[in-house]
């Protein structure tokens, strides 16, 4: 049972929180629209979401590990080769395996009426598949920054979807602000591990930048985050509410303060913080408009 846990933690379940709660805001912007909802079929695709993002996780630790970029267990967090869990074969079996369950469940929600499931849940695995195959190998080609905010801005639109069967341009737009600071992350990432990309043969955003535009890039990010908020509040698809998420910004104060001195180590981590923080108070701000 040890063993189990370990294993489960070492697919970085936090980082499903994310995507969960871009697709909880597509479900939000329906409800806040007036449209009929299909609570069951939320809950379908909301699983169906955690187990496609948890597949991408066990993947990109498969090929990290193949490709040499995870050679040495973390500090911070289990690996499921490097820490001794499971062995890569085995990883990518389960990976297999984890993302068919996925899709079983578009399968299920689209019998269940809402036809384009499994269109959403293949453009999701595509995406996040894609990110660490080598064969298309977002990741590696300075692509990482583009795949990764597109694949979130079409988990809003799946969340708008499967809530109320339409395809409206409200369902794109609902998860933005957590989608532009969880790009945050990302790029803190790649920033941090300039060095070691670029000695194993990966081309990144943070690469073709360099220092200087790069910390402009990672600010002009946090501002998009929150600058998305108050236009989405002046639009209507945001509540009023929602401004309160803007308290987020003295924390995005800090991580600026922090980029700006060249200390990277831990910002992937601290603007993951900052993600969760700006998603929950946005989305407690529709909720309790909702109440």
């Amino acid at each position: 049972m040890a063993n189990l846990v370990d294993y489960i933690k070492s697919t970085r379940p936090w980082t499903v929180a994310f995507s969960a709660l871009i697709y909880m805001l597509g479900v939000f912007a329906a409800v806040r629209l007036g449209l009929g909802i299909s609570y069951l079929l939320v809950g379908l695709g909301l699983a169906g979401e955690a187990l496609v993002h948890t597949m991408v996780n066990m993947f990109n630790d498969y090929f990290d590990f193949k490709l040499g970029f995870d050679s040495a267990p973390s500090p911070v967090r289990l690996h499921p080769i490097l820490n001794g869990i499971t062995k890569p074969c085995n990883l990518r079996r389960d990976a297999i395996a984890v993302g068919l369950a996925g899709l079983s469940l578009g399968v299920a929600v689209t019998v269940l009426g809402r036809p384009l499931a499994m269109v959403f849940g293949l453009i999701g695995i595509f995406f996040g598949y894609g990110y660490s195959d080598p064969r298309i190998g977002f990741k590696y080609r300075a692509l990482g920054d583009l795949a990764y905010p597109l694949s979130m801005v079409v988990l809003a639109e799946a969340g708008f979807y499967l809530a109320s069967g339409r395809l409206l341009p409200e369902g794109l737009l609902a998860g933005l602000p957590v989608v532009i600071a969880t790009e945050g992350v990302l790029f803190a990432n790649y920033w941090r591990d300039t060095d070691r990309d670029r000695s194993l043969g990966a081309r990144t955003l943070a690469q073709v930048l360099g220092p200087r535009l790069s910390a402009a890039y990672y600010a002009a990010v946090l501002l998009a985050s929150l600058a998305s908020v108050v236009v989405l509040v002046t639009i209507g698809l945001y509540p009023v509410l929602s401004l309160a998420s803007l308290a987020s910004a003295a924390y995005a104060a800090k991580l600026l303060r922090e980029s700006m001195a060249g200390r990277l180590e831990k910002l992937d981590f601290e603007t993951a913080v900052y993600s969760y923080l700006i998603g929950f108070l946005v989305l407690a701000g529709m909720a309790l408009s909702l109440a």
